[in-house]
């Protein structure tokens, strides 16, 4: 892990085509974290008012509370678009854990760490609100760092600032150690895990139904190593958003990427717009991932992806075939990817991993 002075921003480069010519090699790429979590940043540029009532509604049971969600289809922030009223569905215990995940895998998102650091009041508010329409047994606030004694009143813990570890299934294993069984979901075993920012959107929809429709998410410098945590209206045309931000730097729309996280973007679409799926955007490069060095077959890929995917028998088919047969590669089972994009962050051989399972699953990628 690269260490760091207090204070400092963390500089590190990617890989460029003058690096690997000079070492006459494939060099594997590498994704940055944009800076130190002391140095962010953050702007508003919702024209949504302040929340109107700051008070639970103590009436506020859990068939109310899906009704509330279901009615402005209101859905996750964690970058996936799930519906919360499903989740909320799907959470039938009577005294289970409310697992809040404030833990940001991806290495160029940064809005989590920000908003537990300056709104920890509204995480309590929303945990409360949880705890009070589903009778959790205990309420966990999982982060990458501590937060101070007594700011919380629930239970926190810090792991370690480690890829993928905000992945759901991971997550519940270093924190409860349970493993989720194959097939099965973690609210089958009673615990709802719920993305910080997720709970921050429950509070704002019960307190002023307008906010529902904004969501925080990172923008990102990646030539000098300089972020926000932004809060926008899903709808909101990015490059506008973007030139908002940074008013002052020229750059073309080439150089403007969007999606899940820097491990999961892509070139900005023309007239593309922020949606419930949107958690990054940056201006910068993709960096360059090898081509020519082969696969060792060290299995990595395959150890460190979470959902079962047999990606090292995906990436041997397709490095022995080429991006042909797609149908050959079911058995391997691509459809289970949840695009993390763990395999490609622990490939020493510096692969698209992510990309080429993609191919297998049938996304346009």
């Amino acid at each position: 892990m690269l260490k760091k002075q207090p204070g400092s921003i963390i500089r590190i480069k990617y890989f460029s085509k003058e690096n690997i010519a000079k070492k006459n090699h494939e060099t594997k790429a590498v994704i940055r974290k944009a800076i130190d979590i002391h140095l962010i940043n953050s702007k508003d540029l919702t024209t949504y008012s302040n929340l109107s009532n700051e008070e639970i509604n103590q009436s506020l049971t859990r068939e109310k509370l899906i009704e509330l969600c279901e009615s402005l289809r209101l859905t996750g922030r964690s970058g996936n678009g799930f519906l919360v009223a499903d989740k909320l569905k799907a959470y039938k215990s009577q005294k289970g854990i409310l697992l809040i995940n404030g833990v940001e895998c991806d290495p160029g998102l940064i809005h989590d760490a920000w908003l537990y650091r300056n709104q920890l009041a509204k995480v309590q508010q929303g945990a409360d609100i949880l705890q009070k329409a589903l009778g959790f047994e205990k309420v966990i606030l999982a982060t990458k760092e501590p937060i101070r004694e007594g700011k919380f009143k629930y239970s926190q813990i810090k792991i370690r600032d480690q890829f993928p570890m905000g992945y759901e299934n991971y997550l519940i294993k270093t924190v409860l150690g349970r493993k989720v069984p194959q097939g099965k979901r973690a609210t089958d075993m009673g615990i709802l895990v719920m993305n910080l920012q997720t709970v921050l959107a429950i509070v704002e929809a019960v307190n002023n139904r307008a906010s529902a429709y904004t969501k925080w998410i990172t923008i990102a410098d990646m030539r000098s190593a300089k972020a926000y945590a932004v809060k926008v209206e899903l709808g909101k045309d990015i490059m506008e958003i973007i030139k908002q931000v940074f008013r002052t730097q020229v750059f073309s729309k080439g150089e403007v990427f969007a999606g899940e996280g820097a491990l999961n973007c892509h070139e900005l679409e023309k007239d593309e717009v922020i949606t419930d799926t949107t958690s990054f955007v940056a201006i910068g490069s993709m960096p360059n991932y090898s081509k020519a060095k082969k696969c060792v077959k060290c299995g990595k890929c395959s150890r460190k992806c979470s959902a079962g995917v047999e990606v090292l028998n995906i990436i041997q088919h397709v490095q022995k075939y080429g991006k042909v047969n797609r149908q050959a590669c079911q058995s391997y089972h691509p459809e289970k990817c949840i695009g993390c994009g763990a395999c490609t962050y622990g490939c020493g051989a510096g692969k698209d991993v992510r990309g080429i399972v993609g191919w297998a699953k049938g996304e346009n990628i």
